[in-house]
């Protein structure tokens, strides 16, 4: 039937956006009622106030699963080759001199074989020397608050914010908030909580290491 909707992805800066990429995935890479949306990722290059160095974010949504109406078997395959091509993209458009955020749907679950798919990927594609984290796993690592609604989004596994430093700036997790999730009596205003993450960007520190004088 082709793509009947459009990609659906929006970043929103209130700080100067300086350059944009934009990729789609093949049309083979695709599985069930998914195929017709033109999904695909989006980068932006952000220039913060004060700095002369930039942070590249980029969001993206991936295949589903049962929701796409496709067999188990068929919505993994066009899962793993949107991830490889999803990691080509970063690969290709991604300064590894600027701290990175990839935020998104990831449709993950708790399906291991996606887990592994991405993660992989995120590993060894996403950063210079693997120095990538994921917002919920670091917030559970360093036990800083969660909400109910906040744990949720974690146990349930669809929505991920990874982000790795740059050369000269680091990028530290501060703190997780859910602006919406489940009102009082259960409703929603998504099938999705809604969470923000809050990053702290500083100077990268340089540390000069003096090798012994040998006889």
């Amino acid at each position: 039937m082709g793509k009947y909707v459009g990609s659906g992805l929006q970043l929103l800066s209130d700080f100067p956006i300086v350059g944009v990429r934009r990729m789609v995935f093949p049309t083979f890479a695709c599985a069930g009622y998914d195929c017709l949306a033109n999904k695909g990722a989006l980068m932006v290059s952000i220039r913060l106030p004060g700095r002369a160095d930039r942070i590249d974010i980029v969001t993206t949504h991936l295949n589903s699963k049962h929701a796409s109406g496709a067999a188990d078997d068929r919505s993994l395959q066009a899962y793993r080759l949107q991830v490889r091509y999803l990691s080509d993209f970063i690969r290709k458009a991604h300064d590894p001199a600027r701290a990175l955020i990839v935020a998104g749907d990831f449709n993950v679950g708790s399906v291991a074989r996606r887990r592994i798919a991405l993660l992989s990927h995120v590993r060894a594609d996403w950063s210079r020397n693997g120095d990538i984290d994921d917002a919920f796993g670091e917030a559970v690592r360093h036990q800083i608050p969660l909400s109910d609604d906040a744990r949720y989004a974690h146990w349930r596994a669809r929505d991920w914010q990874f982000y790795t430093p740059g050369h000269s700036t680091d990028i530290e997790l501060e703190r997780l908030d859910v602006p919406f999730g489940h009102a009082a009596d259960g409703s929603m205003l998504s099938d999705h909580v809604g969470y923000t993450a809050t990053f702290d960007l500083s100077l990268r520190r340089t540390i000069t290491r003096i090798a012994p004088r040998t006889a």
